[in-house]
This record gives C-alpha cells, structure tokens and sequence, in this order.
C-alpha cells in the first residue's frame, strides 16, 4: 500500500489548567429558588431510602443565565442545599456534566461523553446551607446548550430515610433509578420527578482575548494502490495566545493522523484553549480523489437465441468474464450497438465510484 506522507512544522503545548485572581471574575451563583425539599423517601442527588442511588437534572441555558452564567463560564465547585444530611457517608459519589439540547429530564441522557468533574470514595454531605465540592476537572459552559448534571454513588451498608435538599417545581426536573441490592451507577434512570434541587456553583468567567490558531493547509492525495482512500499523516495545529497564557491544542475532530482517509472530502478540526477559559478552532480538508481505473474483462464470444421478433434483451453483467474496482462498480455501459446482420455486440465498459 503506498502511503502518503505530510510533514507540517508544528508546535505542542502543554500546562496545568490554573486560575488566578489577575485573570478572570470569579462569583457564587445560584440555578433555582427553593420552594421546599424532598421528603426522607423521596429521590434526591443524596437520599439514602434506598441503598443506591442514579439522579439526572438538566439546568437551561436561560436558567443559568438568570444565574450569572456567561459564554466561557467555568464551573469549579458545585453544591447541593443540604436540609437533612444523609445517615450514612455515600460510597464512590460520582458526578458527570455535559451539555444537551434536553430541555428538561423527560427522558434517560446517556452518560457516555459525558465529563466525570468530581468522584470520591466517600461522601459525607453537611446540612445547614450549600455544601460545596471543588471539582476535579472543571467544566466549561459553551454559552448555548443546556447542562445536565448526572449523579451516582453504590450502595450504602444500610438504607434510611435520610438526605434532603431543598428543591423547586420543574416539569420533568429529574430523574432516577435506585435500589436496596445493585449500584445503579450504570443503570438507566427509568422514573421522574416533578421537581429538582437547587445548585449553586463557583465559576470563573474568562477574560482576555482567545488564542490564535493556524491549521495545516488542506490536502489533496490519491487514493492508495487497489484502496478506497489513502494513508494521510499530517501535524497539529500551531496556536499562540496574546496573553501568553495557552494551555493545550487539541484534535477535536475528524479522523486521527496516520488513518485511511476515504475517497471524498473529510474535515480536521483542531481547538486551542486558554488558561482564562478561552478556546479557538480551526478546520482543513483531506481530499482523496479515486484515480484507479476499474479493470474488466469480457467473454471473447457469447452466443444468446432470439425472439420470435428476432430481438434479444441483453444484461451487461452476461457479458463479464470478471470485473473489480477499489471502489466498487457502480454501473455498466454498452458501447455501440446491435449490428442486425451478423447479430453482434462492439464493445463493453464499466465505470467506478470515482467515475473512472
């Protein structure tokens, strides 16, 4: 297989993701006012009426506007408004967040994609007010989609009517799954509630200006001997920040360097982020153009008995001893015609999927 090799210059950043006071506005905001709490058997990110417990909740874009939420907030802590701390410390307590076009929690959102932002071995909520846990891996809020907060934790030695927040109405504002024997942390959320808690959250709003990203120029190769596509390597994107602050250039689409890119046209996407929170993309093409004639071979004679009319409808494929192509055969062609005399056939042709 002949493989096509791109070099472009590149440079790889790498640093710790760091907020300072210099750098960004920082503020407590808070998604919901609440109008009561869950009862002690009732569902909520920490009841312990059974032993395990999985709990989604989506909060709008227009809910965490209302917030203080703005394009590029980063979400650092969050806390649930503890009324009634659970009995018993809740084991391997997980949180995930994503970004959804739900608009509420009608139905399951798979939690595949989504960013594991805090998990510890044990989780002992305090009541009295938010209790507020710092995430190990923020999350950046695009400023469009909604938020969907998915929560889990195994089951405790012994379930109790226990672990309340204070909550407000929603028309499918949550969802769970829960039982006394099996973790639901993997589990599908099957039932829904009519209400969900109210979440306040520490976030860093970004400032500055978003780095500068320059992508490798678009590419046009051939497809590889007898292949649909064709071996591409190529580099990263190279990014500088006016802030001198990058943190970290990232494919965040299309195929990885070093793949079989298929005939067509297939985009790369790169995103360079921004230690305040700011992120840039830019995208180039890899074209791979099919130049591979299909190959063919007729029968040299082939002898066929005629109508009543004296006609015969001919199939092209009768007439094929063998044919391939690294695309695949689209169609068959005829060339020339019928000659009545000597009831004969002039030629035959096939044409690929990149129209050779």
């Amino acid at each position: 297989m002949k493989k096509i090799i791109l070099t472009f210059f590149s440079v790889i950043v790498t640093a710790t993701l760091m907020l300072t006071a210099s750098s960004v506005s920082a503020q407590y905001v808070t998604c919901g006012t609440a109008s009561g709490s869950n009862g002690t058997t009732s569902a909520s990110p920490i009841n312990i009426w059974y032993k395990s417990m999985h709990y989604q909740t989506v909060y709008t874009a227009t809910e965490l506007q209302a917030a203080g939420f703005t394009p590029s907030s980063l979400i650092q802590e969050m806390g649930w408004d503890v009324t009634g701390a659970p009995v018993i410390a809740l084991p391997n307590y997980t949180i995930r967040m994503a970004h959804t076009t739900n608009a509420n929690s009608s139905t399951h959102i798979p939690t595949a994609g989504m960013t594991t932002v805090y998990n510890t071995a044990s989780y002992a909520p305090t009541a009295g007010g938010f209790d507020m846990l710092l995430l190990s891996t923020p999350f950046l809020w695009n400023g469009t989609d909604n938020l969907v907060i998915d929560v889990c934790f195994d089951p405790v030695a012994n379930y109790n009517g226990s672990g309340q927040v204070s909550t407000f109405s929603a028309t499918s504002g949550a969802r769970y799954s829960r039982s006394a024997v099996t973790s639901q942390c993997g589990n599908t959320t099957s039932s829904t509630l009519f209400a969900k808690p109210v979440v306040q959250f520490f976030i860093a709003s970004a400032l500055g200006d978003p780095p500068l990203i320059q992508c490798p120029v678009d590419v046009v190769v051939s497809n590889d001997a007898d292949q649909c596509g064709a071996i591409v390597n190529f580099a990263d994107a190279v990014a500088i920040d006016p802030d001198g602050d990058l943190d970290v250039v990232l494919q965040t689409a299309g195929l990885p360097s070093g793949s079989e890119f298929p005939v067509g046209v297939n985009t790369v996407e790169f995103t360079a982020y921004d230690l305040e929170g700011n992120q840039s993309t830019c995208t180039f093409t890899i074209t791979v153009e099919d130049v591979q004639d299909p190959v063919i071979e007729c029968l040299s004679e082939y002898t066929v008995e005629l109508g009543t009319a004296g006609e015969y409808t001919l199939d092209p494929e009768e007439l094929l001893a063998s044919f391939s192509d690294n695309c695949g055969i689209v169609n068959y062609v005829f060339g020339g015609a019928l000659i009545p005399e000597a009831r004969s056939l002039s030629t035959l042709f096939a044409g690929g999927n990149g129209g050779n």
